[in-house]
């Protein structure tokens, strides 16, 4: 594909990116996955970089490869700096129970088994993060709307800020608590009333 000078304009690569971040934000709301695998985590290194080369005003992008498997896989890695860049709002002082949420962290990642999936640091799994519908115990209404027909493990960093709605991948659920039970259920994890508050606490902490 020859695009001529417009290949060496910041115009195209802005819109490319543009284009990547507007359909990764409108498919992950609607639980719709491309196929393959792509990184989803970020450690801090991986952050520092992006924040870097955001403030530096650099990019990796080859102009002369245009359209071409490389310009993309470049587009892909600049638009995952970036959302590995931008950090999750911390929840407001006073609006969680501290020491119930460090009993819930404690449960999240031992008994409860749920930083299986949601690794720290966003809370999601890097690398493919897709699960069929058997594995979480709900239907595969919401999952058949992608190619892959599987659910993602949704980040939870920055979960205190969703009040309002339904939970989960489709909002089937009224609150955490009902979250909570239906993965108390699904695993057999034997979790006591206290322990599926404090798991709520803990994810309103994140």
């Amino acid at each position: 594909m020859n695009v001529g000078p417009w290949r060496k304009s910041v115009f195209v690569p802005s819109l490319v990116v543009m284009g990547i971040a507007l359909a990764g934000g409108v498919c992950g709301g609607a639980e719709m996955h491309p196929a393959g695998k792509a990184a989803v985590g970020a450690t801090d290194a991986t952050q520092e970089n992006a924040r870097r080369m955001l403030a530096e005003g650099r990019h990796t992008f080859r102009f002369d490869t245009f359209g071409s498997e490389a310009f993309w896989g470049d587009a892909l890695k600049l638009h995952q700096a970036i959302a590995g860049a931008i950090p999750a709002p911390r929840p407001p002082d006073g609006s969680y129970d501290r020491a119930a949420a460090a009993r819930g962290g404690t449960f999240f990642t031992g008994k409860a088994k749920c930083a299986t999936c949601h690794i720290p640091p966003l809370f999601t799994e890097p690398g493919n993060n897709l699960h069929a519908p058997s594995e979480i115990g709900v239907d595969s209404f919401q999952a058949d709307r992608s190619p892959t027909h599987a659910y993602r493990t949704a980040p939870l960093k920055g979960l205190w800020s969703h009040q309002k709605g339904g939970f989960y991948h489709d909002g089937r659920f009224a609150d955490l608590g009902e979250v909570v039970r239906h993965y108390d259920q699904q695993f057999g994890l034997q979790l006591s009333g206290e322990d599926v508050n404090d798991l709520i606490e803990y994810l309103r902490s994140l």
